[in-house]
């Protein structure tokens, strides 16, 4: 699978399928769908334990949660793109 022009190894798309079968997505994983294109806005904090929502849109998310002032993301499959690929 190729995602914002980068070529997934095998072993990161296990990593990603495992992380699908593991939880639901009530938007059916559209992210992994559209090649993790169109994903929300998110800065990697604390050292890859956090992922702070940037996007307005994030307040209607069922995986963002108020903490401290700002909005973090708590789905699995964003924080592993955030760690793994950067985006």
């Amino acid at each position: 699978m190729t995602v914002a022009g980068i070529e997934l190894t095998s072993d990161q798309e296990r990593q990603v399928k495992d992380i699908i079968d593991r939880m639901e997505c009530p938007i059916s994983f559209q992210c992994y769908r559209h090649g993790f294109q169109d994903m929300c806005k998110a800065y990697f904090v604390n050292d890859g334990e956090l992922v702070e929502c940037l996007d307005e849109e994030g307040k209607h998310c069922q995986f963002s949660h108020s903490f401290g002032g700002g909005r973090y993301c708590k789905c699995s499959l964003r924080i592993w793109v955030a760690k793994h690929l950067g985006k």
